[in-house]
């Protein structure tokens, strides 16, 4: 905000300089070449009167420019606008009076050759009162002519200004208007072109659903299987039947609960839960594997099979030809305003051709569908960060909840 004071200040002294201009040329004009010309009278009743009409001057251009003619004028409320003229022309005429009984005791006249002060006074305003605005058309003329001259000619520049001002804007807003037309052919042009990628969509969807049917065949087929072996197993072998019981509920998730936008979390970790069972059943020995949850997952939900990358990702580079003792851990930890989820696994010591594919597969297409995911429905919401050394990957997701 700082930077702006320079500018603001500098503007703001332009324009008092600007008025400042403004309002000393009317002063020059009627102290060198209106009042003083018209009186010759002393230099006190000339100062004096000038003052006045000046003072009368700034009034008469600050209510009629500033208020009366946005108000009224431009409104075209003209019965308005003449009745504020008569009532100011009424108030100029109650000052000019006032000023003139005031000012004839100073000036430099005599009875026999009354001065120009002297001579209004006796003739026009003594007979006709505080109201002789309204009896004698003299003081009427007069009262114009004292008061108001100099303020006609300032509110005449000021009414072409306006005019300018008006047209200026006008012409902006014919050009925005035409531009916002321009925009409004430019996006029916837009819609057309959506509307046409639409039917083809909707094409597409159709053969893919068709696609879908078909491949529904499958895993009905094989959930049926694994009833069957689930039965054959269940009196003869507990391990193997539990294991059939996992996989059926791995697949019965991935198949039908990530249909949801939104799934529990606790729904999502014990899915974890049964791939990471799956898994030490095909590493039973070598590879160490431990889920370990703090705080609770209940009514918190998240997009489905948002977390898994992370843990295929260790299973896939962190233990398949891995040196023996090797170990993959999952660390959840649920709090109120977020997750923190961190997968951390061994590395082994691989050769150059090996640590290559390793590094490119780490950005792999699960990892990109997890962060563009993430991106869509955490923007600005979720951290990635990644340790990695020699013998250790971790990788740690932190998603801050919205309230």
């Amino acid at each position: 905000m700082m930077k702006y004071l320079p500018k603001f200040k500098s503007d703001r002294l332009r324009c008092l300089l600007l008025t400042a201009v403004l309002w000393t040329t009317p002063w020059l004009f009627l102290k060198y070449f209106f009042i003083s010309k018209l009186i010759q009278d002393t230099e006190y009743v000339s100062t004096h009167a000038c003052l006045v009409v000046y003072g009368q001057t700034m009034a008469v251009y600050y209510i009629l420019g500033s208020y009366v003619f946005p108000v009224f004028l431009y409104r075209k409320k003209f019965l308005s606008v003449i009745l504020i003229l008569f009532i100011l022309l009424n108030a100029a005429h109650v000052v000019n009076y006032f000023e003139l009984h005031y000012l004839k005791q100073f000036s430099n006249g005599d009875p026999l050759k009354p001065s120009y002060i002297q001579k209004l006074w006796v003739r026009y305003f003594e007979p006709n009162g505080l109201l002789g605005v309204f009896k004698d058309v003299n003081i009427w003329h007069f009262t114009y002519a004292w008061s108001f001259f100099v303020v006609s000619i300032m509110l005449l520049f000021k009414v072409v200004k306006d005019i300018l001002i008006s047209l200026g804007r006008e012409l902006r807003l014919e050009r925005d208007k035409l531009r916002l037309e321009n925009e409004k052919l430019q996006l029916e042009k837009n819609n057309l072109s959506l509307e046409s990628k639409a039917m083809e969509l909707q094409r597409d969807n159709l053969s893919l659903e068709l696609d879908f049917l078909k491949s529904q065949i499958n895993p009905h087929f094989l959930f049926n299987i694994l009833n069957s072996i689930y039965l054959r197993t269940l009196d003869t072998n507990q391990e193997a039947t539990m294991l059939v019981l996992k996989l059926a509920e791995l697949m019965r998730y991935s198949l039908y609960n990530t249909k949801e936008d939104k799934v529990l979390l606790g729904d999502e970790l014990r899915y974890i839960n049964n791939y990471l069972d799956l898994e030490r059943f095909r590493h039973p020995d070598q590879v160490e594997i431990s889920f370990q949850l703090q705080g609770s997952p209940e009514n918190i939900t998240i997009p489905p099979l948002l977390l898994i990358s992370f843990v295929e990702n260790a299973f896939k580079h962190g233990v398949q030809d891995t040196i023996s003792n090797s170990y993959v851990r999952v660390f959840v930890d649920v709090e109120d305003q977020g997750l923190y989820f961190t997968v951390e696994n061994s590395l082994s010591v691989l050769d150059d051709q090996s640590c290559k594919e390793l590094n490119k597969s780490q950005g792999g297409i699960g990892l990109q569908n997890t962060t563009k995911r993430l991106q869509l429905y955490y923007p600005d919401q979720h951290l990635v960060e990644v340790h990695k050394s020699e013998s250790n990957y971790q990788i740690s997701l932190h998603i801050t909840f919205s309230r």
